[in-house]
């Protein structure tokens, strides 16, 4: 069956509820806002009396049916998005979810239990980098079989682990998996190397909800860091009691069919823009096996549970992965970051503390040798200094565009690295990762130094970045030549 959504596609069926099943026709599509529907209608009719029963600017979101040759897709919480167009208007509405299968139980039945046909328990998600971060399945090779040479797939074993806490409605159950299914095509086999991250409830309690995507954030922050580019959700499925699909059933003879739970695609709002083919983000520094299932376990607590955390890595996460090609603000919200990363690694997460301390201890809280940049308290006014010339623009003073991206990059470094402090990362995995970091700084600041200089209009101190002599010398012979 093609019932899927693709963007720039659009789709023409019907639409209607649990009471007027099929009453209007619409067109479905996908674009960067989400699953998007919309509907003609005309003067006084039926179809323009239910559009503005389910649709109104202020009116609550619905759940509606679509249904066309391809397939139902279900629209869980679709809100009025316009109108327009005389004497035939078109009014549109954008959802929140889809899921291309019709519930079990309509719509106006879901009362009952408060869940109805949101019921979801599962749901499985492709992200950029996640292929390569779990590694290439083993593959067997027999030479020696009668048929010929046999390729087949080696054991791989999921890393499951569980996410409890008081916060939490529920326990949320993750897996990770890894699988290879193949084709073959003009004597040619192409094996797919796919991976998922698996989210559902751990046990049958709790309002479920297509939204799992919640609780799956912390994946797409670790692949940020691990990679130090963006990490884009690609595509979504869901598995649940109310999404079946009726097959016959062999056994029971003619015309018995049984029910058969599928994953059944599915569209959120806030990840439309980038279903596609998956970026190539290269290779990650870390990889999952140096996490296992205990790192990955405390990571998503500390992400999901820790706000003090949260809220101060959340903003680095995004400047890391290019929310925009402007140094200034990825730098400030870089440092911005190390600020209330500095009181959370010292225990202090609402206690006051200057950038520079804050820097400092984030520096300080790590087993790592900075000192081929320099001193911690170097590196930490260096940064406190452009971070409050930036934010202080009375100051007068402008950072080059060097030192804006030396300070962007090293910042970005500090909070990679001090993101995972204290977790149960391979020890020699967690060295490579600093090594590599410090490295690409090393050679960007080449043969300059750090040095105290004075801020005027007082006596506070500021740090810089100054060239040696022999590299002044050396630029100033390069231009007279």
């Amino acid at each position: 069956m093609n019932n899927f959504l693709r963007a720039g596609e659009t789709r023409t069926g019907l639409l209607g509820d649990g009471d007027h099943p099929g009453a209007v026709a619409a067109s479905l599509s996908l674009d960067d806002h989400g699953p998007v529907v919309a509907i003609p209608h005309s003067g006084p009719s039926e179809a323009s009396t239910l559009v503005e029963r389910w649709l109104t600017p202020r009116g609550k979101r619905v759940d509606l049916l679509f249904q066309d040759d391809r397939g139902p897709v279900t629209l869980l919480d679709l809100r009025w998005a316009g109108q327009h167009g005389a004497p035939v208007a078109v009014t549109r509405a954008i959802a929140r979810s889809a899921i291309c299968q019709a519930p079990r139980t309509p719509s106006e039945e879901k009362e009952a239990d408060g869940q109805g046909h949101r019921e979801i328990s599962q749901l499985a998600s492709t992200v950029d980098g996640l292929v390569r971060f779990l590694g290439t399945p083993p593959f067997e090779v027999d030479d020696d079989a009668p048929e010929g040479i046999v390729v087949k797939p080696g054991s791989v074993h999921p890393i499951i682990w569980t996410l409890s806490s008081d916060v939490l409605e529920a326990d949320i159950a993750y897996e990770l998996v890894r699988s290879t299914p193949w084709t073959t095509a003009g004597g040619v086999v192409k094996v797919e190397n796919r991976a998922q991250l698996l989210t559902g409830y751990a046990v049958d309690e709790g309002e479920a909800d297509v939204l799992f995507l919640l609780y799956q954030q912390p994946l797409r922050a670790l692949l940020v860091l691990v990679y130090g580019k963006d990490a884009n959700w690609r595509s979504h499925e869901v598995r649940g009691e109310q999404y079946v699909q009726r097959v016959q059933d062999r056994e029971g003879g003619v015309g018995a069919f049984t029910e058969e739970r599928r994953w059944e695609p599915a569209y959120i709002d806030a990840t439309a823009r980038w279903s596609g083919e998956a970026a190539d983000l290269g290779h990650p520094l870390l990889v999952a096996v140096d996490f296992g299932a205990e790192g990955f376990e405390q990571w998503f607590s500390r992400w999901t549970t820790d706000d003090d955390f949260k809220a101060a890595l959340a903003p680095a996460v995004e400047a890391i992965a290019g929310m925009t090609r402007f140094l200034e603000p990825r730098l400030i919200s870089l440092v911005g970051a190390l600020e209330g990363l500095g009181g959370w690694v010292s225990g202090n997460p609402r206690k006051w503390i200057t950038t520079t301390s804050a820097v400092q201890n984030c520096l300080e809280a790590m087993d790592v040798d900075w000192s081929n940049l320099g001193t911690t308290q170097h590196i930490a006014g260096y940064l406190g200094t452009i971070y409050n010339d930036l934010k202080h623009a009375q100051r007068g003073r402008r950072s080059s565009y060097h030192d804006l991206r030396f300070a962007t990059r090293l910042a970005s470094t500090i909070v990679r690295l001090v993101a995972f402090v204290d977790l149960p990362i391979r020890d020699a995995a967690k060295k490579y990762f600093a090594a590599q970091l410090i490295d690409a700084l090393e050679q960007e600041i080449g043969q300059r130094y750090f040095e105290d200089f004075s801020l005027p209009g007082g006596n506070r101190q500021g740090v810089q970045l100054v060239r040696s002599p022999e590299d002044a010398l050396r630029d100033l012979m390069n231009r007279t030549r």
